[in-house]
This record gives C-alpha cells, sequence and structure tokens, in this order.
C-alpha cells in the first residue's frame, strides 16, 4: 500500500510525457509478463500432451500384447481340444492291440483256414479307419530307437549287421502318425 501512494506521489510530479513513457514501460512489462505467461501455458499444455499421448502410446501396446496372448491361448486351447478329439479312441485300440497280435499268430499257425483271415482284415480296416498305422519293420533294416524296442540283442555274425534288426517280436503301431506302441524288436550288436 505505501509502495503505490509513493507510486502516486511520484506519477504527479513527473511531466506529461514522462507519465506516457511510464505508462507505455508498465504496459510493455504486462505485456511481457503476459506472454511469458503465455509460453509456460503452452509448455505446460505440451508437455501435459506429450504425456498424454506417450500413456495412450502405452496403454496401446499394452491392449495389443493381450489381445496377441489371449488370440495364442485360444489357438493353443482349440488344437489342444482337436489333439484330445484325434486320441480319444487311444485306451480303446490300446486294448484291441494283443487281441491283433493274437491275431497274427494264430493266422501265422492256421493260414488255411481264411475266415480267420478275414476277420483279421476287418479288424485292421476298422482300426485303420480310427488312424491306427501298422509300423512296418522289415528284417536287416536299420533300428531306430523313435519306432523300435529292442528287447534283446545278439551278436552280429558280420560287422554290416551290427545295429540292424534280427527279427520282430511284437508288431509296433501309430495312432495319428503318433507312436503309441514300440514295435518289440531284435538287434545284432
Amino acid at each position: 500500500m505505501v509502495d503505490k501512494l509513493s507510486e502516486d506521489l511520484s506519477n504527479s510530479n513527473l511531466t506529461k510525457s514522462e507519465k506516457d513513457e511510464k505508462d507505455l514501460k508498465s504496459e510493455k512489462d504486462e505485456k511481457d509478463l503476459k506472454s511469458e505467461k503465455d509460453e509456460k501455458d503452452l509448455k505446460s499444455e505440451k508437455d501435459e500432451k506429450d504425456f498424454l499421448i506417450k500413456k495412450i502410446a502405452e496403454e496401446k501396446d499394452r491392449f495389443l500384447r493381450l489381445y496377441a496372448e489371449f488370440e495364442n491361448y485360444k489357438k493353443r486351447t482349440q488344437k489342444e481340444r482337436f489333439e484330445l478329439f484325434k486320441t480319444a479312441n487311444k485306451a480303446l485300440i490300446m486294448g484291441l492291440l494283443p487281441i491283433l497280435d493274437d491275431f497274427e499268430r494264430g493266422i501265422e499257425e492256421i493260414k488255411k483256414y481264411k475266415g480267420m483271415i478275414l476277420i483279421q482284415d476287418k479288424l485292421m480296416k476298422l482300426l485303420e479307419y480310427e488312424g491306427l498305422k501298422k509300423i512296418k519293420v522289415e528284417k536287416g533294416s536299420d533300428f531306430n530307437t523313435d519306432f523300435h524296442e529292442a528287447i534283446t540283442q545278439v551278436p552280429a555274425h558280420e560287422d554290416n549287421l551290427k545295429n540292424k534288426i534280427m527279427d520282430v517280436v511284437e508288431s509296433g503301431y501309430l495312432l495319428q502318425e503318433k507312436v503309441i506302441r514300440h514295435a518289440k524288436v531284435i538287434v545284432a550288436k
């Protein structure tokens, strides 16, 4: 308040040109202050806008990652469900394999009876329709642990017979291209 009074007193002692000059100076000072304030406000608004843009970009990235993760989850569960349906009969087919083995042994003994062969053929066609395939194993072929199980090893008579299959004891099977039983074989060592 004292400042204002002293300013008023000093203003009264000034000439008109000095007053005008002082008024112009004070207006200029006010404009400068106002422009500085406006610049600060603009800078503040720009900072806030940049912050919001950055925040939106982060949220968009988070959303896209979450969405991609969910899509992968859906695909994975769909694939697992499909695999489950594909191999749902595995227990039944595994139970039928010993019967199939008995048929093979019986046929070897009584090849003259055509009825047994027809029964085996019907059973094999039904199982093949469900996705069962017999693993083809021949004597003298290479031993492969992916498809064969060595139940015993015998000495090889020649070097070229090492790690070769000498005999097939029990057939192996694939269900939907997956091994459900390895072929049991005798291997030369």
